[in-house]
């Protein structure tokens, strides 16, 4: 099992950061690598949908289960390239204009995948999502 904790802190109200994150519809906007997402079902407890995306040259398609609590997010993938993929978003208000922004992914790779894999490169991959995240917010 792999662990990734990333953390950033935004010029943006937390309110605002949620709403980007679990607007999960215009992820193919500005992630890198995602060529399509839908929202399968949605409801007040939890929203599940797919993301089609291309990474390292290589399609792949994940359905995840996400959760919304307050200022939290929890994902957890149904079907997908992984053996196990959690994650967490976490959105703390700093002050009115200002939060900090917390991810953390636990994940097990299947065995097609590990010639290929490296912490670093899932570090880094991970990275260039939430950078996309932040530089969406400060297109605003």
């Amino acid at each position: 099992m792999t662990e990734i904790t990333i953390s950033r802190e935004v010029k943006a109200p937390q309110r605002e950061v949620l709403n980007l994150i679990s607007d999960f519809e215009r992820y193919p906007e500005f992630i890198p690598g995602c060529r399509k997402a839908f929202i399968l079902e949605k409801n007040n407890q939890f929203l599940i949908g797919r993301l089609h995306l291309n990474i390292m040259g290589m399609n792949y398609s994940l359905t995840s289960k996400n959760f919304l609590r307050k200022n939290v997010i929890h994902i957890n993938q149904i079907s997908g390239p992984f053996k196990k993929f959690d994650a967490k978003w976490e959105i703390k208000d700093l002050d009115s204009s200002s939060c900090s922004i917390f991810f953390s992914s636990i994940f097990e790779i299947p065995f097609f995948l590990k010639p290929i894999y490296s912490k670093s490169i899932a570090e880094n991959l991970i990275s260039k999502v939430i950078e996309s995240f932040l530089d969406k917010i400060n297109q605003k």
